[in-house]
């Protein structure tokens, strides 16, 4: 069985995973819009369609492209005090939280702060589900 270090393998997960953080981040953005349009295609209506739906959507679709997004910019982070802090899970922090308060304006939108929260946790789990993943794929690059 291959290791996570393996660097074929580990070149074709990098590959895989940049691919799919790209689509996915021109998903999210087209589910963004349609949002903002009051024209959410079904798939995406019926995940909204039992109690607490819309909750599971914000954290699934948070955790997805805040993964993918600190994929895409390879695991960086700022230091910050003493914590280190990776560029993508602040980048999709700022934004989703000026796109949920700019609902506050927007006719078809309703500003929710569980949305928020559960937004929030999200970007928490993608960032620990990045680290996580990036730790793997680098635990044994030094095990030769």
């Amino acid at each position: 069985m291959a290791k996570w270090s393996d660097p074929r393998r580990q070149s074709m997960i990098n590959r895989g995973l940049l691919i799919a953080g790209f689509l996915f981040i021109l998903f999210f953005i087209y589910v963004l819009y349609a949002a903002n349009q009051g024209n959410l295609p079904l798939f995406i209506r019926r995940i909204y369609m039992f109690s607490g739906g819309d909750k599971v959507g914000h954290i699934v679709l948070l955790a997805l492209l805040t993964f993918f997004s600190n994929w895409l910019l390879r695991l960086k982070s700022i230091q910050v005090a003493q914590h280190h802090l990776l560029v993508g899970s602040l980048l999709i922090f700022v934004l989703i939280s000026v796109e949920e308060f700019s609902q506050i304006f927007i006719d078809n939108r309703t500003f929710d702060l569980a949305d928020l929260f559960s937004s929030y946790l999200g970007i928490f789990l993608g960032d620990v589900s990045a680290r996580f993943i990036g730790r793997q794929m680098n635990s044994g690059k030094h095990d030769n």
